[in-house]
């Protein structure tokens, strides 16, 4: 991790978490606060692992976002539902909204059965504990393979980055969480060259929204 005083000068600090000994390799995710945060002031991360070729969510929970302590347990490894989802596919990087009921929707890259889908969607209570959902359609993108970055509520839409890979990053929009998910009227083609992760802040993302009308 690093960190930075300003968003622009930025300090190193090293890592934070190892990978798992038999693990082949770890993959980085993004961070978000405890449904609960109010009252346990904690903060929640998740990354993936590939072991024995079948990549697999965990998660990490820290108070100060320098410190964290990865999650053991069985109840804290978020595998593929396989109704949905590739056995063995892309699972990985789950991007948080939260839900007006309380607790989360959540979006993430991942391999779905349907080839009118792109990416993997489901539910928390907590931000610990996930429920994997039939993934979302989406139109308008034709390569097979993309990642997803940032998912932003912006006025009664939803707006998701989509890294599809070379030579765009684009951008998709829905009428609700669950999609289905559209080709956006404006900005589609958000980024060009090697893009294939995004992250982008709310007030960003709406003031390049007002720049191209």
């Amino acid at each position: 991790m690093a960190t930075s005083p300003d968003g622009v000068h930025w300090t190193e600090k090293g890592p934070i978490l190892k990978k798992a000994e038999e693990a082949t390799w770890m993959g980085t995710g993004s961070t978000w606060k405890s449904a609960a945060f109010d009252q346990d002031g904690k903060f929640y991360m998740n990354f993936s692992e590939e072991i024995g070729g079948r990549q697999t969510i965990y998660f990490a929970e820290s108070k100060d976002l320098l410190n964290w302590t990865r999650m053991e347990g069985e109840e804290y490894r978020f595998v593929p539902d396989e109704r949905w989802y590739e056995k063995n596919g892309r699972w990985d990087c789950i991007w948080t909204l939260p839900k007006p009921s309380g607790g989360f929707y959540g979006y993430w890259t991942a391999s779905p059965l349907s080839k009118g889908s792109k990416f993997g969607f489901g539910e928390s209570d907590d931000g610990l504990h996930w429920k994997a959902l039939p993934p979302p359609e989406v139109s308008g993108v034709n390569r097979e393979h993309a990642e997803v970055g940032a998912v932003e509520k912006i006025g009664d839409k939803y707006y998701l980055l989509l890294g599809n890979y070379p030579p765009y990053m684009v951008t998709l929009v829905a009428d609700r969480p669950e999609g289905p998910f559209r080709a956006a009227e404006k900005n589609f083609n958000i980024l060009t060259g090697h893009t294939y992760f995004w992250v982008l802040h709310r007030e960003c993302f709406c003031r390049s929204q007002a720049a191209h009308h």
